[in-house]
């Protein structure tokens, strides 16, 4: 089993090299009313043996799925395929109970491109930390974002919602009555 990092490999992660990776944290998910978190990490220059085996994706998938305690529905979908060197690797699609993880695994170039959305929140530090460590990458970029965010999920709701604000903003305003 791949070790943690180090509480210093961890803040090097988090803060990358020169810039703070945006976090979206359990508080702003809620205060936000999200439907789901989506993330993305891309690692670069990955271990060969690790973005080469299939096996190796298997296990990292399953061991994703526990550290983000998420619900697996079924074996990794795995296929190796490409014909332009420039694409060939592994692909993988998990489904999960709140959604899906799916990766690319680029060979010649040696990098790994994972994304996760889940209507159910979970730290993407750990999406990061683990994929960066499990892979043995040099360096990444992540990107994250609230799906749904506001509680509007329908054209119903959605135009209850600028009804809502129409009226406080009528509300606000000065009346002047004339006799």
């Amino acid at each position: 089993m791949v070790q943690l990092a180090t509480l210093q490999r961890q803040q090097e992660l988090v803060m990358g090299a020169h810039t703070t990776v945006p976090i979206i944290t359990k508080k702003e998910f809620d205060r936000k009313k999200a439907w789901g978190l989506s993330s993305s990490v891309d690692v670069y220059n990955c271990n060969r043996e690790k973005i080469t085996s299939g096996e190796a994706i298997r296990q990292y998938t399953k061991e994703l799925c526990i550290r983000l305690d998420v619900t697996m529905h079924g074996d990794p979908l795995m296929v190796l395929f490409g014909n332009d060197p420039s694409i060939f690797g592994w692909s993988m699609a998990q489904m999960i109970e709140t959604s899906l993880i799916s990766g690319h695994f680029i060979q010649l170039p040696r990098t790994a491109y994972v994304d996760i959305f889940s209507c159910k929140y979970y730290d993407a530090r750990k999406m990061i930390e683990f994929t960066v460590d499990f892979f043995e990458g040099d360096s990444y970029t992540f990107h994250s974002v609230l799906r749904g965010g506001g509680g509007i999920h329908s054209v119903r709701d959605l135009f209850r919602e600028i009804s809502k604000r129409n009226i406080k903003k009528r509300a606000t305003k000065p009346v002047s009555v004339k006799d």
